[in-house]
């Protein structure tokens, strides 16, 4: 969820689901888009930020980059 006041993100809820034992809430990723336009560059830092301290096991990896990528459409598609 991402609420916007004069074009920058007021305030934003990322929920990570399917990628650990309980739903994942990343409020860094939260941190680095509040105060920004919605725009490549800011969803392509939160998603990095979303899973920058990701621990993946041997056989689920590619969880990180699909995390990734989720975290940056959604953030995209609240323009």
């Amino acid at each position: 969820m991402i609420t916007t006041s004069g074009g920058k993100v007021g305030s934003a809820r990322i929920c990570l689901n399917a990628v650990y034992v309980t739903p994942y809430r990343t409020t860094k990723a939260e941190e680095s888009i509040r105060g920004r336009v919605v725009d490549e560059t800011t969803a392509r830092a939160a998603g990095d930020v979303a899973v920058f301290q990701a621990k993946p096991l041997r056989h689920n990896r590619y969880m990180v980059q699909i995390a990734r990528t989720m975290v940056e459409r959604v953030i995209l598609a609240c323009r």
